[in-house]
């Protein structure tokens, strides 16, 4: 009977660990300290696949209201990017799409028709940034422009990520591991995204 019972628990603790694990994170969107949406960031691990997904809705009021959607998927298995998917939507309408995927060792990227290729294994991606702090990463892949960007510590938990294309500059500090705020240099307007508790 002992025996019975200790087999019906490892069956059940077996189950729950390999129904994966979910870990959601929301933050706040703000502009000049004035809120214009959310975002939420989860992540899925489930044996060696991990899947991130980032979702936002946000207000903003340039030449008229624009409300802006952006969803972004991401697929890890054993560490290595497979693939991602990363949409913008303004007011409704697909405003900028990039789609990223691992075919033989070979990523074969589409941002809005114009294709490239990485030959090199991708690591760590922006996406990653909300869940782990990235002590040892020099380089993270953007899925947007299908990129990779220096990123730099810059010490107390603080991190600088740099686009080669305009020099812009986001910086990310997290606590405990995990993004606490960053704040995103954009061309039109900076905005500060913040951990809500």
């Amino acid at each position: 009977m002992q025996t019975k019972t200790i087999l019906i628990c490892l069956f059940i603790f077996k189950s729950l660990i390999g129904s994966g694990q979910t870990q959601t994170l929301n933050y706040d969107l703000s502009v000049a300290g004035n809120s214009i949406g959310m975002l939420t960031a989860v992540k899925t691990v489930s044996k060696n696949t991990i899947t991130y997904t980032a979702n936002s809705l946000a207000t903003v009021h340039l030449f008229g209201e624009t409300q802006i959607s952006t969803s972004l998927t991401v697929v890890s298995m054993d560490g290595i990017l497979q693939s991602s998917h990363y949409k913008i939507e303004k007011n409704g309408t697909l405003n900028d799409e990039s789609t990223t995927i691992l075919k033989n060792g070979v990523y074969y990227i589409n941002h809005n028709g114009k294709t490239s290729q990485i030959n090199t294994p991708i690591k760590f991606s922006t996406t990653m940034l909300y869940f782990d702090e990235p002590k040892k990463v020099s380089s993270v892949f953007a899925e947007l422009e299908g990129i990779n960007k220096d990123f730099v510590n810059l010490g107390s938990s603080t991190y600088q990520l740099t686009d080669p294309s305009n020099h812009h500059t986001n910086s990310y500090t997290y606590e405990n591991g995990i993004l606490k705020e960053a704040l995103i240099s954009h061309t039109l307007f900076n905005f500060k995204l913040s951990l809500k508790k």
